[in-house]
């Protein structure tokens, strides 16, 4: 990556940041406790996310994914692991092909409310889940809408051995 990319890359993460940090600050001179720690608590689990993720052994893959994340703010992203962590040095090529596969689709049907979650669990093979949602109408609860809801999920799993 050239510099100018990292700087402009730097610069939109930062600007996230700001954004989230300035959102928590309102709350406070609000005095909407509630809410504030709410969004504190979600701010948290994205941080998290992200240092799980900078864990793995796959840079190229890390890469991608933290890169894809900060370009596309619109999409909400999780990451979670599962299982005793192992090399995936071997599979980061199919694994960096298989990533860009989903980003190609989320990037095809993303609205402001679409979320991608990740679930890269390592026993007894490694697998990566994939899953992308339309967060508004999964917030939608009422049964009418239930089967809509299941429409609006995507799945694509990849397993390496």
């Amino acid at each position: 990556m050239d510099t100018e990319t990292f700087l402009n890359t730097m610069k939109l993460y930062r600007h996230k940041l700001l954004n989230e940090l300035q959102v928590i600050h309102g709350y406070q001179s609000m005095n909407m406790k509630e809410e504030s720690m709410e969004k504190l608590n979600r701010f948290i689990g994205e941080l998290n996310a992200e240092r799980v993720l900078q864990s793995l052994d796959a840079p190229e893959y890390v890469r991608l994914i933290l890169l894809w994340k900060i370009q596309h703010p619109e999409v909400s992203l999780q990451y979670q692991t599962t299982g005793k962590s192992q090399s995936l040095r071997n599979y980061v090529q199919v694994m960096c092909q298989d990533a860009q596969t989903v980003i190609d689709k989320v990037e095809e049907i993303a609205q402001e409310d679409t979320s991608l979650s990740i679930h890269l669990s390592y026993q007894p093979e490694i697998k990566i889940d994939y899953i992308i949602t339309n967060v508004e109408k999964d917030k939608q609860n009422d049964s009418e809408n239930e089967a809509k809801n299941d429409l609006q999920k995507i799945v694509f799993q990849y397993c390496y051995k």
